[in-house]
């Protein structure tokens, strides 16, 4: 299986669709919000929704299925003013996202307009 962090964005839903379209089991971890970002992923095949909060944990106890991860979860609005928040979801997650593949040699692939 594949976890695609931002999953349900523009391009991680695009991702998720070229994933599900070679049969890949695709996980996405995403926040959904008031919004209509649920749109992008609608009429895509996929396995399981994770909340970002839920993502290490959920990671960590299925290691063993987890073939790679796409990270393209960021905020990466212009107008964002909570320092703190930018840290701890570009910063820190992205570093512990990091650490789990290269712990246990799993592909890591990283893309944000934030970045």
């Amino acid at each position: 299986m594949i976890f695609v962090t931002g999953g349900a964005g523009f391009i991680g839903s695009n991702v998720v669709a070229a994933l599900a379209a070679r049969g890949e089991r695709v996980i996405v971890c995403d926040t959904f919000g008031e919004g209509e970002k649920w749109r992008n992923i609608a009429k895509h095949e996929v396995a399981e929704l994770v909340s970002p909060a839920r993502c290490l944990d959920w990671l960590s106890h299925r290691h063993d299925r987890v073939r790679g991860v796409v990270h393209l979860g960021a905020i990466s609005a212009t107008t964002e003013t909570d320092g703190d928040q930018l840290a701890e979801n570009n910063v820190r997650f992205s570093l512990a996202l990091w650490d789990f593949c290269t712990a246990l040699d799993k592909p890591f692939i990283y893309a944000s307009s934030a970045a």
